[in-house]
């Protein structure tokens, strides 16, 4: 037999061998692909359930904060000889001792209605004619409890959560708005305790996109305003509780949102965000070992 037919019927045993093979292989590597998808969408759905189940605990944990100033507040205007004193120095010096009494507490006051600020626990570093904050007007407006956004403690330098809560007449209008100014660091507190996945991260923004808190990292993130990003601009979004973005590492999260809302007071949202690569690392190990064992078999 010459040469060229010995090529071509070594290449057509060649070619059946091959076929051969992948009838045999194809169905072991048909379920290995098929249990790859499979465990994807088990692992996706799963750190879906996670991030949601982080965010909805780490909301709840920073709800009672707020229902516990709420509450504070409600008692506070129980007595009308504080919240509807006349003279500033009385009216300072018992808020003065309340806040000593409760160190989470950067501030206490009230404000009029045309926003001037009657009397604070802190004394004024430098002269307010008036309070630009949009939250007074909408305790005045709604004649309910309402929180201000990130602009750091009234009347004072340090950062915190101004909230405030209506002072009625006996015509029950509003005649004053009294504050409290939480410490703005006990929100990223309330996150410390909560486990995060490798790689994850969890922070609290304002309807305005200012972080107010965050873990890890919270010193470099919270302050900053994200009103432009994408990520806040979906978070804000109420028809997407969960969702995928590219985070500040250019790498895809998957990010879970829960509102912190007590009902009466204005919205803030809490994000946990989880990079795709990470959730779906065990996935990829998983496959790469199972094509392993076909290949070592065969």
């Amino acid at each position: 037999m010459s040469a060229a037919p010995r090529i071509r019927s070594l290449a057509r045993f060649q070619t059946q061998l091959l076929f051969l093979i992948l009838l045999v292989v194809a169905p072991a590597l048909g379920l290995i692909v098929y249990g790859n998808l499979e465990q994807q969408r088990i692992e996706q759905e799963r750190t879906r359930e996670g991030a949601e189940a982080i965010s909805n605990l780490a909301a709840a944990n920073e709800l009672n904060l707020i229902k516990q100033t709420r509450q504070l507040l409600a008692t506070l205007v129980e007595f009308p000889f504080l919240v509807a004193a006349t003279n500033v120095e009385f009216c300072q010096i018992h808020f003065s001792n309340l806040q000593k009494i409760l160190p989470d507490y950067v501030n206490f006051g009230l404000i009029e209605r045309d926003g001037s600020l009657f009397c604070t626990a802190t004394p004024l570093k430098r002269p307010v004619l008036r309070i630009k904050d949009r939250f007074i007007d909408q305790v005045i407006q709604t004649k309910r409890f309402a929180i201000g956004t990130d602009e750091g403690s009234l009347a004072t330098d340090r950062a915190s959560l101004n909230i405030g809560y209506p002072v009625l007449n006996n015509q029950k209008q509003v005649q004053r708005v009294i504050f409290a100014s939480l410490n703005r660091s006990l929100l990223s507190e309330m996150l410390d305790p909560i486990r995060l996945p490798a790689g994850a991260s969890i922070m609290t923004i304002d309807g305005q996109g200012n972080v107010l808190a965050r873990q890890p990292e919270a010193q470099k993130w919270v302050g900053k305003s994200l009103s432009d990003t994408p990520m806040a601009r979906q978070i804000l979004d109420p028809a997407k509780p969960v969702f995928k973005a590219v985070g500040s590492d250019g790498q895809e999260q998957l990010v879970a949102v829960s509102r912190i809302d007590d009902g009466q007071s204005s919205k803030l949202f809490v994000a946990v965000s989880i990079p795709s690569n990470v959730s779906m690392a065990r996935v990829r190990t998983l496959f790469i070992r199972n094509l392993l064992i076909l290949v070592r078999s065969r």
